[in-house]
C-alpha cells in the first residue's frame, strides 16, 4: 500500500470514528462485496441527489466482466429521476 493510500485510510478511520485501519478495510470490503453482488444480480449502483433529482451511476471496472453488466450505462452519468420513483424504490411511498 502506498503512503498516500495509508493516509487516506487513516483520514477515513478518524472521520468515521473507527478504531483501526482494519475496521476501515472491513467496512470497505463489505461495501465492495455488496456492490459486486448487486451488479451480478443485474442491478446498478447509483447515488441520488434529492436537490436536483439527478442520479450518478457508480462503476468499478472489475465489475464489467459480469455478463449482466450493460456497458451502455457507463455513458449515462447523470440520469434524471423523479423523487416519487425513488420513494417507491426505498419503500417510502
Amino acid at each position: 500500500m502506498r503512503a498516500v493510500q495509508l493516509k487516506q485510510m487513516e483520514a477515513m478511520r478518524v472521520e468515521c470514528g473507527l478504531g483501526s485501519l482494519f475496521n476501515v478495510f472491513h467496512e470497505a470490503m463489505a461495501l465492495f462485496l455488496w456492490a459486486m453482488l448487486e451488479v451480478k444480480r443485474g442491478r446498478r449502483i447509483a447515488s441520488f441527489d434529492e436537490a436536483t433529482d439527478r442520479v450518478e451511476m457508480f462503476h468499478i471496472p472489475a465489475f464489467a466482466q459480469f455478463d449482466s453488466f450493460d456497458q451502455t450505462l457507463l455513458k449515462q452519468s447523470d440520469v434524471p429521476v423523479k423523487k416519487s420513483w425513488l420513494k417507491r424504490l426505498l419503500g417510502d411511498a
